[in-house]
């Protein structure tokens, strides 16, 4: 704007700005255009929301993201960019600094090999209660407990038989063992997905891999066939803190929630596990993990309908490292289960619809 005097060029500026400010005053029109705030990694604070983006969008930039460049992640954070990942409100204070590095995202030597036998031998012993998992007895029989409530809200079994995932395609995103891969496949799912950073090799008739950018294009081009269910346990919460080899990304785990609501038909239903206060406010051990309040919770799951917590003992809620089971092995402290509406919800949920359901019991997320 060289050339223009001081009072043009501030009229300019206004006229810029207006284009923005009708977005920021309108309702969103259709929920196909997924709500999902992206921070930059250094802002001292929360910037405006760009639009938002379309599931086309979403995976395009899966498909373009890249792996951390610096390595080991810097860690503690510098104090500019910590309120980035304290949002939303404040709500997510980081309260300790963890500091690991293991890197999964483009590690060669990070590769998994799930061949038929080692599978079925496998899911045998998980459904013999042989088998742990990754955690513990307790988390297997949680993910057990509610793999059957997804199974029912999706129709299968109930008055006819028990819970059975017969006739439905699923996802499971994040795998280091496949325990909750072959708590599907034990409750009969024909195909079972796994996404995850690192490589996987399956020859499995079953259960199904591929790298996770060849994911993201089958479903930005419409190849991908849409999900009834899809399952994440102790995984949500180390999105964008860079843990793994990961670029750091203050909204890293709602962006990777605004996937999987893409890749869900309408009415496929999410098995969420993952560390929770309890409470409106959570907190962030940087950059181990997020153990997540309901301020959070709201925050990134735009676009979901909220079904209930799932818990095996009726627990109304089970913060992570409260008193009765301190330093609890998994970091998936609470098991919330979620659906992609029907049709577009009236509103997006709030902080305190997860209080309301936590309180509520696993019951609640047990009803059709």
């Amino acid at each position: 704007m060289k050339g223009l005097s001081a009072p043009t060029r501030a009229f300019v500026v206004i006229c810029s700005a207006l284009p923005l400010l009708q977005w920021l005053t309108s309702p969103p029109s259709s929920i196909t255009a997924l709500p999902l705030l992206k921070l930059a990694p250094n802002a001292a604070r929360a910037p405006v929301a760009p639009p938002p983006p379309t599931c086309g969008a979403v995976m395009q930039a899966l498909i373009d993201s890249k792996p951390a460049e610096v390595w080991p992640p810097p860690c503690p954070l510098p104090p500019e960019q910590r309120r980035a990942f304290e949002g939303p409100e404040d709500s997510m204070p980081i309260t300790k600094d963890f500091c690991s590095a293991q890197r999964y995202d483009n590690a060669a030597e990070y590769a998994l090999d799930f061949n038929e036998a080692f599978i079925d031998g496998y899911c045998a012993r998980v459904a013999s209660g042989a088998e742990k998992g990754s955690y513990a007895h307790e988390d297997m029989e949680e993910v057990q407990n509610a793999m059957r409530t997804v199974a029912l809200r999706l129709g299968g079994g109930g008055a006819q038989g028990p819970p059975s995932l017969a006739g439905t395609v699923g996802m499971v995103f994040g795998t280091e063992n496949p325990w909750v891969e072959c708590v599907a496949l034990n409750l009969g799912a024909p195909a079972v997905w796994t996404f995850e950073y690192g490589t996987i090799h399956s020859t499995h008739p079953r259960l199904k891999a591929k790298p996770y950018r060849e994911i993201a294009k089958d479903y930005r081009d419409g190849r991908g066939e849409p999900l009834d269910w899809a399952a994440s346990y102790s995984s949500l919460e180390h999105s964008g803190l860079g843990r793994y080899g990961d670029a750091l990304n203050p909204e890293g785990d709602a962006e990777a929630l605004a996937q999987i609501w893409c890749m869900l038909k309408p009415g496929g239903v999410l098995l969420l596990g993952l560390g929770t206060s309890c409470r409106e406010r959570g907190y962030i051990e940087f950059n181990g993990h997020r153990v997540y309040g309901f301020r959070r919770l709201a925050h990134v799951a735009r676009g979901f309908e909220l079904l209930g917590f799932s818990s095996v003992k009726g627990e109304t809620c089970n913060p992570l490292h409260q008193a009765n089971r301190p330093h609890r092995v998994a970091e998936g402290g609470q098991i919330v289960l979620m659906r992609k509406p029907l049709t577009p919800p009236e509103r997006e949920l709030t902080w305190q619809d997860f209080a309301a359901a936590a309180e509520a019991g696993p019951e609640a997320a047990r009803a059709p």
